[in-house]
């Protein structure tokens, strides 16, 4: 009886085995990065900033609590006399520290005051909160309701309920509320309240519904979008991000004089009135029509405002006119705001491994992974900081950033991209592209004039066989990386396959820096193609300038057609870069 032939099961189980191994390294590699980031940082903490935060991790009497926040934020530049005189607004909300890793330290304060949640613990354990942001905190939904509704629309007693600051973090009622929800534990055991009596969930909403300001921001800068959408989200609070990413949108002329538009009941459009607060569950707005005080709940894309806009009248002269806008503004995105460090929700999401958040915050309501902080660092920076190891969170970061972001070019100088400037491309090589002629001059001084080469159409970079494997390194299981200047097994003679081609980084600091001399790593999907590029080499530096100037990846790889031809050299088709198919 002939053998059985072996199934390709089992191979096909080891080698999901195999990358499910990578992917946990790479994990576990992740968060010992953040873990060491995060102490590096606390480190860097002042002796008076490190005694100040210690005092807060015992509850204490208010008044000794709010001094010590109100000193520990005075070590960061914030403008106390701003704050006491902007009692239901956002106060100071200045960057905080130098540009740069200088400014690190001081930043670590406010970073280190979110945390651990200032003064919140003191405010619960001696009676600190008024009678409406304790309601809240608690989510007692029959005490804010009635308090709420005692209010008339549009009066100082309501603004004052809704948006009055509490805290020496200066809370705002509905940034409390998300607070508190995620410690409600911890708010049962100092209050005696069983958590069952507690429903946030219907006090946001309903917060929301008399006109909360869906952007508020606390003394360190953090939004709703920070505490419902960080790193301790949960199911609920990251519907309550929904409900606040979406007000955000048409919140701007809440109290404002609005116009109704394309409305199926024709007797409505073209009727004034007063733009009311946001219902929860339908993302409609609260409606006041001026005749007569019906209250209706409408769509946002079908009110719109004037506003006085400047035009050209006939005779080309300029004449201010009123126009109509919606109060419904699509581009406004709430999960890119930024704290008084520079970051967006998605930065702390990043640092603490949260997939599920970081899917939420790109995917859903595609926020942006190039934003940087105070610290020159964006999401995109750091998930191209591995190229070894790469941990689940940086893919999904990284697969974002290549279907969201594409090839979008970018001044090979200063970087600055199409979606600024209309961008042109060198005459000569019509590789690299600038955004004026000042950059082009300065950077053909700099580098260019040494590596442009006349364009010939579609014609490759020749690339022969390296003279030596300089630069053999270890794979993820720890042994050397196999090497082959040759076709992968099943190309034939001059059939074009596709290649991956990474140009040498830096790992941490100055990332967006290449080494002048690192060798180019080129190898195809099966590795069965698979050589470096050392520097001086036969199209070293076009590869390295094609590659540079695709921000897809960072201007770190990139993707090419590529052939073996009769002369045994590779031949590599700079002009026929694409996303990553395999």
């Amino acid at each position: 009886m002939p053998p059985k032939k072996k199934s390709g099961k089992k191979k096909g189980k080891r080698n999901s085995n195999g990358r499910k191994e990578q992917r946990q390294n790479g994990n576990a590699f992740h968060s010992t990065v953040n873990d060491i980031s995060k102490a590096t940082a606390d480190a860097t903490l002042g002796a008076e900033a490190y005694a100040l935060l210690q005092k807060l991790q015992t509850p204490r009497p208010i008044n000794e609590t709010s001094k010590t926040v109100s000193k520990l934020v005075s070590l960061v530049g914030t403008d106390i006399s701003q704050n006491e005189r902007d009692p239901y607004g956002n106060g100071d909300q200045s960057g905080c520290g130098e540009m740069g890793l200088k400014g690190d330290p001081t930043r670590q304060i406010l970073r280190s005051l979110f945390s651990e949640g200032g003064d919140l613990d003191s405010y619960l354990c001696y009676d600190g909160f008024s009678k409406f942001a304790l309601a809240c905190g608690t989510g007692n939904i029959s005490v804010v309701k009635e308090m709420l509704e005692e209010t008339n629309f549009g009066s100082e007693e309501r603004m004052h309920l809704l948006e009055r600051r509490e805290t020496g973090m200066r809370f705002a009622p509905l940034c409390l509320t998300v607070a508190l929800y995620k410690a409600k534990s911890h708010v049962s055991m100092r209050l005696m309240t069983p958590v069952s009596q507690m429903n946030h969930m219907a006090v946001f909403k309903l917060l929301l519904r008399y006109g909360a300001v869906p952007d508020c921001k606390e003394l360190t800068g953090k939004t709703i979008a920070h505490y419902a959408a960080g790193s301790f989200a949960n199911e609920d609070t990251l519907k309550m991000a929904d409900m606040c990413i979406e007000a955000a949108k048409s919140s701007l002329y809440f109290g404002k004089d609005i116009i109704l538009r394309n409305l199926s009941k024709e007797a409505y459009n073209g009727q004034e009135g007063k733009l009311g607060g946001y219902f929860a569950d339908s993302g409609r707005r609260e409606v006041i029509l001026k005749k007569g005080g019906k209250q209706l709940s409408l769509h946002p894309r079908n009110l719109f405002v004037k506003i006085q806009d400047q035009v050209q009248d006939q005779v080309g002269e300029a004449a201010v006119e009123a126009v109509e806008k919606s109060v419904y503004n699509d581009e406004r995105k709430l999960v890119n705001d930024q704290d008084r460090v520079g970051m967006i929700s998605l930065h702390e999401v990043f640092m603490s491994s949260r997939v599920d958040v970081a899917r939420f915050l790109t995917e859903k309501h595609h926020a942006s992974i190039d934003i940087e902080d105070r610290g020159n660092i964006s999401i995109r920076r750091l998930a191209y900081s591995s190229s070894s190891i790469v941990s689940e969170m940086s893919n999904v970061i990284r697969k974002y950033g290549t279907q969201h972001t594409g090839n979008k070019q970018k001044c090979i100088l200063c970087g600055k991209s199409d979606r600024d400037t209309k961008l042109f491309q060198c005459a000569r090589c019509q590789v690299v592209q600038y955004c004026s002629k000042e950059c082009q001059k300065v950077h053909w001084k700099k580098e260019h004039k040494y590596s442009c080469a006349i364009k010939r159409s579609n014609a490759p970079v020749k690339v022969r066989r390296p003279a030596a494997n300089e630069h053999v390194p270890m794979g993820p299981d720890g042994s050397l990386e196999k090497l082959n200047f040759g076709r992968p097994d099943g190309i034939k003679l001059d059939e074009k396959f596709l290649i991956k081609v990474q140009i040498s980084s830096t790992s941490f600091e100055g990332m967006e820096d290449m080494y002048p001399n690192g060798p180019h790593k080129i190898y195809d999907k099966s590795r069965t193609c698979h050589f470096y590029i050392n520097d001086g080499e036969p199209g070293y530096t076009e590869i390295r300038e094609r590659v540079k100037s695709e921000n897809a990846y960072m201007g770190r790889k990139s993707y090419f057609k590529a052939l073996f031809g009769n002369d045994g050299n590779c031949a590599i088709f700079l002009d026929e870069t694409a996303l990553k198919n395999w």
